[in-house]
């Protein structure tokens, strides 16, 4: 199963970035992230996104802010395709794409 984030706010809002298996996607506000996040309230390397077989794990960086999945502070949670990751005021969703990297269910209401 193929996985991304899609930025739903702030100065990368729409963006689509594709998640790999097995290799870890920082997520932060230097540009030497993966995700790079234009967000003063977001940390220079604030979380980390891991696929495995098993789906995605997302890992606070000990960020001075915090991370939340639907407004729940965490430090680790295993994410599901839907869900809110809230890092400073930014909003991103966790998304099922196709082997084209197209969001399924983008793809499923435009048909």
């Amino acid at each position: 199963m193929a996985y991304a984030i899609r930025v739903r706010t702030g100065a990368e809002e729409g963006e689509l970035y594709p998640l790999f298996e097995n290799r870890e996607i920082t997520i932060g506000r230097s540009p030497t992230n993966n995700i790079f996040v234009r967000d003063r309230n977001v940390s220079r390397v604030h979380c980390q996104i891991v696929v495995t077989e098993k789906g995605c794990v997302l890992t606070d960086l000990q960020s001075t802010n915090g991370t939340f999945v639907n407004e729940q502070k965490t430090a680790e949670v295993d994410l599901k395709t839907g869900d809110e990751i809230r890092i400073g005021t930014t909003l991103l969703q966790l998304e099922q794409v196709d082997d084209k990297g197209r969001s399924i269910t983008e793809t499923a209401v435009m048909i």
